[in-house]
């Protein structure tokens, strides 16, 4: 009796073990996804924010409205007439405001090089933007000035409901100010 008991515990102990170090293992796991995730969110933000870096300062500027010569800010786009709710990354969307509050956009990042489509082959992730003019503090101002601010958020879109492995978004922040560029 004294035998079975004391093997009874030992099973015990060693299930026990065993769960603790299964535990540990998927923690592990857990913990490196969240890295990667995190990488990759960085990673499209650095591209989203490279192209939009690639678009003019105001919609005024790119079509001569206004012009470092002159530097009328109150010519450019006030704050307040900032397009809202835009198609993110249409070819039409001439300047950095028009990806203020845009649609939440959608884009994979590619896992299996071998496939093109990265829809079929991606792991979703949400981006947002916020487009503020800043002053010469960096505070918002509610004028125009020549610098912008534009605020990423990116988020990982959970596929079919589980739960996300980046714990909370990747923040990414830029001014933009086309006085730089000379």
């Amino acid at each position: 009796m004294n035998e079975t008991m004391m093997s009874f515990l030992a099973l015990m102990l060693m299930m026990f073990f065993s769960l603790n170090q299964n535990r540990s293992v998927v923690e592990l796991q857990r913990e490196a996804a969240h890295v990667e995730y995190e990488i990759m969110a960085n990673a499209i933000a650095a591209q989203t924010m490279q192209y939009i870096a690639s678009k003019p300062f105001d919609a005024r500027i790119s079509d001569g409205t206004v012009s470092l010569d002159n530097l009328n800010v109150n010519q450019l786009t006030p704050p307040g007439q900032f397009p809202t709710g835009a198609s993110p990354f249409d070819e039409t969307e001439t300047a950095l405001e028009f990806f203020n509050h845009m649609q939440p956009q959608i884009d994979y990042f590619p896992v299996d090089p071998a496939t093109e489509d990265t829809v079929l082959s991606g792991l979703p992730f949400s981006i947002q933007a916020v487009v503020t003019y800043v002053d010469a503090d960096g505070e918002v101002s509610s004028t125009p000035t020549w610098t912008k601010e534009v605020t990423l958020m990116i988020e990982q879109v959970p596929l079919n409901g589980a739960e996300p492995y980046l714990r909370q978004p990747v923040i990414k922040t830029r001014r933009f100010s086309p006085q730089w560029n000379n």
